[in-house]
């Protein structure tokens, strides 16, 4: 789903199941009032997880989401972060199991 804040162009992120449980839930911010992430749903086993494009912003990669799986049970979903060129700062939110690291 897209929404919009203060005219800004919001995307968030379509919520997958596997076995029933939540596994991946995120919302992207803006920057410069341009649109930074748009989704993605891919599948693997059946199962649906969350993969994520990547876009730019004034020629940086702004977010980029790796989805790693392991099937022992619905937590081995982890969602890992990485922000490149945006002074330091977090622009994106995270849910789930991982972290985030910034990169300047």
């Amino acid at each position: 789903m897209v929404s919009t804040v203060s005219s800004d162009t919001v995307c968030t992120d379509a919520v997958s199941t596997v076995s029933s449980y939540t596994i991946c839930t995120d919302m992207v911010s803006t920057i410069s009032s341009d649109a930074i992430c748009t989704d993605m749903v891919s599948t693997i086993s059946s199962d649906a997880i969350c993969t994520h494009a990547v876009s730019t912003v004034s020629g940086y990669t702004v977010c980029t989401y790796m989805i790693r799986t392991a099937f022992s049970n619905y937590r081995g979903v982890q969602l890992v972060l990485y922000i490149y060129g945006w002074k330091g700062e977090s622009t994106c939110s995270q849910q789930g199991e991982g972290k985030a690291k910034n990169h300047v």
